[in-house]
């Protein structure tokens, strides 16, 4: 009984009380920049293998109730938006979902689940990097400060004619 008690014990023992966060950081995408053009090493190994990234929602196809969204941007905070100049080519995934998500689950962010690849390609929105093909989403309660991530200041590639308000 007592072999029993102890066996029983260290089976509990070995369950983990507090799972480690899977959740891939920003700041090693960031390590990819608009530059380079071969994918850092750290960043490789994450192609095609399934991650959880953590961020926010800039809908690009949603349904006609807008209710869902099927393909998105997804930037490490809710300020980044791809108005122009948008946010660096590191700090945004383009995702396509499996099968659409409801839109309003990103009041506090996101955490989307599936496989990385690395496209590199022009868009609408700018030069991507990364894209997601999502397996799944849940909502988040992200804090933005947890990511360190400095952001390029895109402002200096455009003059002040650009900026002309009448």
């Amino acid at each position: 009984m007592r072999l029993y008690f102890i066996l029983i014990m260290c089976c509990i023992m070995s369950i983990p009380i507090h799972a480690e966060s899977n959740i891939t950081p920003w700041n090693v995408l960031a390590q990819y920049s608009p530059n380079q053009s071969v994918v850092p090493e750290q960043i490789k190994q994450l192609e095609k293998k399934t991650i959880v990234l953590a961020g926010f929602i800039v809908p690009i196809i949603v349904d006609d109730s807008y209710e869902n969204v099927e393909e998105f941007i997804l930037v490490p905070d809710p300020l980044s938006c791809i108005h122009v100049p948008p946010p660096s080519a590191n700090q945004m995934v383009y995702v396509k979902m499996k099968e659409p998500i409801p839109i309003d689950i990103d009041y506090l962010g996101v955490e989307v689940s599936g496989f990385l690849s690395f496209p590199k390609t022009k868009t609408d929105f700018g030069e991507l990097f990364y894209l997601l093909d999502g397996i799944s989403a849940k909502e988040s309660n992200i804090e933005v400060e947890e990511y360190d991530i400095d952001y390029e200041d895109n402002y200096d590639e455009y003059d002040d004619d650009y900026y002309e308000f009448e």
